[in-house]
């Protein structure tokens, strides 16, 4: 018997040396943690603060960026109980205009759209969310230099 607990020493400190949770010696029982059971820190993020995170990215391929464009209309589902959250948004879609890289002002424009949209049919306690933020994109968009970018408008 002297035997069996010296293999169970040893097969604890194994345990240890592999990042398993937790032994029970009396059940018998490994506890090994899974890669679903870690959390990312995107996943901490409120969807107001994960959009800022993506727009403010410098991604030589700007595809954050884009990636935030047409997240935009399921981040303003997400806020949509809110309604400063969702005047946050649209102000991120109003910075997101500027963006010097025409795909990612070309992706903005094909969301326009649905965004307004959306306020149309959820927000109509925003009457304003058309004309204040997404019309002078359009607007300005139909003069833009680049022809991917005044195409889609």
């Amino acid at each position: 018997m002297a035997d069996l607990s010296l293999f169970q020493e040893d097969l604890q400190e194994e345990i240890d040396g592999f990042g398993v949770d937790d032994y029970s010696s009396e059940s018998d029982v490994i506890i090994i943690p899974s890669a679903l059971d870690f959390v990312s820190q995107d996943e901490m993020l409120t969807p107001l603060g994960r959009l800022d995170k993506y727009a403010a990215s410098e991604n030589i391929f700007n595809s954050l960026r884009q990636m935030v464009a047409r997240s935009l209309l399921d981040t303003l589902r997400a806020v949509s109980d809110d309604e400063g959250d969702c005047i946050a948004v649209l102000e991120r879609v109003s910075r997101l205009a500027e963006d010097s890289e025409p795909t990612v002002r070309a992706e903005l424009m094909e969301q326009v759209p649905h965004i307004a949209m959306f306020f149309q049919e959820n927000r109509t306690s925003i009457p304003y969310a058309f004309s204040k933020y997404l019309l002078p994109i359009v607007v300005r968009y139909l003069a833009d230099q680049n022809n991917q970018v005044s195409t889609f408008t």
